[in-house]
């Protein structure tokens, strides 16, 4: 059983309208012809790797040409080559994938009046403050908004964190859910040594737990223990990213880099038509995991709700 609704169906039609009323070639501000773009790539990963692979199809079908320089090997220094890319100006339009190759591109060792745009990364006001692009941070509100539409039941939803590193993520949370008649209920830890405990005390007060990024709380063998016990309390867990999926969350939420490197390219192309930067949430689908579902005897309401996948 398999059902998929495009969530950012709206979006994608937007973005082809507006690239198809383009002209390929066309000036640049003014300019008699389209820029070069020049992208940086923290590691040569998989969903940079993706991302970047879209990146470079839209925007070569537009007629622009993309270079792609990489950090050194531990991605915490630029190469020679992008040194000199820096040096001679060449290029007006800089693009960053993953947190290393942005840090280093806001870093204040570039030339001002280049246009700067970053992808990939999470939490990106901490590295850059202001800046333009495409956060792997989907809107909170858009998580509680998702959640309470595919789970109506779950009224009582706990999220697993730290409050050293999320306490403001918790806070906007319960806003968010508690305009829905939802409660969000807080479970603090400061150590995983804590979690067993926590979470014992916890099962009979939550109809799910919510696990976000979370530096404290987060590993592999963490969620497989975490994941395993809500089984084993009828209690579902819900996750962020293939691996929870995998290894038995109800339901995840997936970023699509594929979409991202879309995303990417089309603020690449606003800038070249001289309009204002801004960035945009990133492209997301929601997996939910059939065989989960049956063992905790669960439903799904899927009316209405976008980018919905139901697999085994």
């Amino acid at each position: 059983m398999k059902w998929l609704i495009a969530r950012g169906a709206i979006p994608v039609v937007l973005v082809a309208l507006w690239m198809s009323s383009c002209v390929p070639g066309q000036a640049w501000a003014g300019e008699t012809e389209l820029p070069e773009v020049a992208v940086i790539v923290s590691e040569p990963i998989r969903p940079y790797q993706e991302a970047l692979s879209s990146l470079k199809e839209v925007l070569n079908k537009k007629k622009v040409q993309v270079m792609v320089f990489e950090m050194e090997g531990d991605g915490k220094g630029p190469t020679r080559d992008l040194k000199a890319a820096f040096s001679s100006r060449k290029y007006q339009i800089w693009v960053s994938i993953g947190p290393q190759a942005t840090r280093f591109l806001w870093s204040g060792k570039v030339h001002s009046d280049i246009k700067r745009i970053y992808g990939m990364v999470l939490n990106p006001e901490e590295i850059i403050g202001d800046g333009c692009g495409v956060p792997m941070n989907i809107p909170i509100k858009e998580q509680v908004r998702t959640i309470e539409g595919i789970f109506p039941e779950f009224r009582r939803i706990g999220i697993l964190y730290d409050p050293k590193y999320n306490q403001d993520f918790v806070r906007v949370a319960s806003q968010e859910a508690a305009a829905q008649g939802t409660l969000i209920v807080p479970v603090a830890v400061s150590s995983q040594r804590e979690i067993r405990r926590v979470l014992g005390s916890s099962w009979t007060r939550i109809d799910a737990v919510w696990l976000i990024p979370d530096f404290t709380v987060i590993s592999e063998p963490v969620v497989r223990y975490i994941i395993k016990e809500g089984l084993a309390n009828k209690t579902p867990i819900i996750g962020y990213n293939r691996f929870f999926f995998h290894s038995g969350a109800v339901m995840s939420f997936v970023l699509d880099y594929g979409r991202m490197g879309e995303q990417m390219a089309l603020l690449c192309l606003e800038v070249m038509a001289g309009r204002p930067c801004k960035s945009l949430p990133p492209f997301f689908e929601v997996w939910v995991n059939s065989r989960a579902l049956q063992i905790l005897g669960l439903k799904i309401n899927n009316r209405g709700m976008l980018n919905l996948k139901v697999m085994p």
